[in-house]
């Protein structure tokens, strides 16, 4: 019979095992939500730097609303373009919120104009986060430059990464419970066997 002392050892024995799943757990929840948080930017870093190559050819970063309809970034999924000037004012764009054109922080550009790209989980409004890339470009011919800004929403993204978390947490509480039950039974098995050996 499995005393209570048996399982307070067993648990002891365990709680390396314990430790180790749970360390390895957090490990695929953090991989596999950096690989769909990554990925969620591939969309937006071929647009921002094909447009960036269209501008510094000589194409009017006013074409850009010509090319697109305006889309409600707090409701469409769809991927947005703004176009801003070297100062930060915004010139032409796909994108609205509360029927103006978003705006994004001076930080931002200040960061660009000395690494030339820069993506980030931008949120100008509670309840609305967008994936973003943030190009610059610099028209020699025209002697104009500024900033692209490609931008989509993180809805679905995060629900993967819910969903994501969710099944990790399962295969987590699965792994424990399986590992100490088999703890369990190995300790019984022992315990029998001794008792059988002294009969």
């Amino acid at each position: 019979m499995i005393t209570s002392k048996d399982i307070l050892k067993t648990l002891i024995k365990w709680l390396p095992l314990a430790v180790t799943t749970t360390m390895l757990s957090i490990l695929i929840y953090v991989v596999g939500q950096q690989i769909i948080r990554q990925t969620a930017n591939l969309e937006q870093i071929q647009i921002a730097r094909d447009s960036v190559i269209s501008f510094e050819g000589g194409m009017s970063p006013d074409l850009v609303e010509q090319i697109s309809q305006k889309i409600d970034i707090s409701k469409s999924l769809q991927v947005f373009t703004i176009v801003y000037d070297d100062g930060g004012k915004p010139i032409a764009s796909t994108a609205l919120l509360d029927g103006k054109v978003p705006t994004i922080p001076s930080g931002i550009f200040d960061y660009v104009r000395q690494h030339g790209e820069d993506k980030v989980t931008w949120q100008p409004k509670t309840g609305v986060r967008s994936a973003i890339v943030v190009t610059r470009f610099n028209n020699t011919v025209s002697q104009t430059s500024g900033f692209v800004v490609v931008g989509k929403s993180l809805t679905e993204v995060e629900k993967n990464e819910n969903l994501l978390l969710k099944l990790v947490a399962i295969g987590w509480a699965c792994t424990m419970i399986a590992t100490f039950l088999t703890y369990l039974c190995a300790k019984y098995l022992k315990h029998s066997l001794k008792l059988e050996h002294k009969r």
